[in-house]
């Protein structure tokens, strides 16, 4: 049956009234979530270092920058700040766009999905619909993203904690989560013949990628999406706007701040204003603030309160394709395996510290990305003490694309002829973990004149600070 305006608007309002009541209940899904989280990690040496780390790069996201998803806590870090803001901005745009097709069945891709704020979102609209007695859609969705720390820990942590909340989610096959660790771009998803295709993209367009509007006109011709919902930051919405003239062709409505809302009581094509109000995310600011007090986790933003809205504004848009749904044949686009990890740096002053610290970081990323190989470059004394591993290979050369998924351990006690040749590797191949002590303080100096600190992961404290001690020297010495 074929709902009225006035029926869609009374079933939103309803909805809507069902999602705030469920505020607290998924702010104890991020509180128990991090929880665990912490739980799990706290007792790893770098841990404390690692929070305030990933909390320091999470700042680029107030300027529109771009931000890397490969330290392995910040999932941890996000997931308390942004992921309930990010929830929220997409509540209504789901709502609006379910009751608008008045779908039976929804296959849903989530470009960037990170840690599963657009799956959170779809999943407490199907549990208003439920409990309003409204007809729910089946919905499979897949999340898409380039970080297996970010997907990991919406999977393992958040969406765990969810369905300890919301029972009937679990093996429903009604609602159907898939996951992909990979770039948006090179994912493959099949049966989407009939299904009704929806595009969700949030925050995709707030970074530097200049061809990722082409890359996603090329997806839209692929899946022939019946939705598009796009978000932005107020500081991007322009660019989102004005960069994608391809969806001429899709029907427009925008989901923007209270703030922006004129004197007029009605504004054709726009809703302003959030489903849940902006108060405190009570549980989840408690957990952040015991981080900080009682843990000690210092250098942090974690004594501030949380809250469900984001100070600055937003801009979601829903785009609907004007003309009927056109059937789609499966997608043969080859599904891609990416490794997407910044240089690990770390120092030593003992083979056995080296050892110990090696251990955990392969630990960490073999498992997280699927890692099958160990190389060891310039081995010295150590290779005979890692027994990690079957397949070794022996390389002076860090042009290493063509060797496959691997994990380097770089130990430059050799003399470096031309480092910023041999420090090169291709992001597709692995992770390169650097290690460098005061015995190799040389070659460490010659090295980093060619390395961004930016583009750096520090595995701890001591390594960082070590890092810019022979960089400081390096520059006063001004010898390369």
């Amino acid at each position: 049956m074929s709902l009225t305006k006035e029926q869609k608007n009374k079933r939103f309002d309803e909805i809507v009234k069902v999602l705030k009541s469920q505020s607290e209940v998924i702010d104890e899904v991020i509180a128990l979530s991090g929880q665990q989280f912490f739980n799990d990690n706290k007792g790893k040496e770098n841990f404390n270092f690692e929070v305030i780390e990933g909390q320091n790069e999470s700042y680029r996201f107030m300027g529109g920058n771009d931000v890397r998803y490969d330290r392995y806590v910040f999932p941890f870090n996000y997931s308390l700040w942004y992921l309930p803001k990010r929830i929220n901005i997409l509540l209504q745009p789901i709502i609006y766009t379910i009751l608008k097709n008045e779908s039976k069945e929804i296959l849903l891709i989530d470009l960037g999905a990170g840690t599963g704020a657009t799956q959170i979102a779809v999943a407490l609209v199907c549990i208003a619909m439920k409990e309003l007695g409204y007809e729910v859609p089946k919905v499979t969705i897949h999340n898409i993203d380039l970080s297996p720390f970010m997907l990991n820990y919406g999977k393992d942590y958040v969406w765990k904690y969810f369905l300890q909340q919301y029972p009937d989610f679990e093996n429903n096959r009604n609602f159907i989560t898939k996951y992909h660790t990979n770039s948006w771009e090179n994912v493959k998803i099949e049966n989407l013949c009939n299904i009704e295709t929806w595009l969700v993209t949030s925050f995709l367009f707030d970074y530097s990628d200049n061809n990722s509007e082409e890359k996603f006109k090329a997806l839209i011709s692929t899946y022939k999406p019946k939705t598009i919902i796009t978000s932005t930051s107020e500081t991007k919405k322009k660019k989102i706007q004005k960069g994608l003239p391809f969806l001429e062709t899709f029907d427009k409505f925008d989901f923007l701040p209270l703030k922006d809302k004129p004197k007029e009581e009605k504004v054709e094509g726009k809703i302003y204003g959030l489903s849940i109000p902006n108060n405190t995310l009570e549980q989840t600011t408690k957990f952040r603030k015991k981080l900080y007090y009682t843990d000690k986790i210092i250098g942090t933003g974690l004594y501030k309160e949380l809250k469900w809205q984001d100070d600055k504004g937003f801009v979601c848009s829903v785009f609907t394709q004007k003309t009927d749904y056109q059937e789609s044949t499966n997608n043969t686009t080859q599904e891609l395996s990416f490794v997407d990890v910044r240089p690990i740096f770390v120092f030593y002053k003992t083979e056995e510290e080296l050892i110990n610290k090696f251990k955990l970081i392969f630990d960490i990323y073999s498992k997280t990305y699927q890692l099958d190989t160990i190389t060891i470059i310039d081995k010295g004394d150590i290779s005979h003490h890692l027994k990690l591993y079957e397949n070794e290979l022996d390389s002076n050369d860090l042009q290493v694309e063509s060797l496959g998924k691997l994990c380097l351990l770089w130990n430059a006690n050799k003399k470096i002829e031309n480092p910023k040749i041999k420090t090169k590797i291709n992001d597709t191949s692995g992770v390169l973990v650097f290690a460098f002590s005061k015995e190799n303080e040389t070659n460490i100096k010659k090295v980093n004149a060619y390395w961004n600190v930016s583009n750096i992961i520090f595995w701890d404290k001591k390594s960082k600070d070590k890092f810019l001690e022979f960089k400081k020297v390096a520059g006063r010495e001004n010898n390369f």
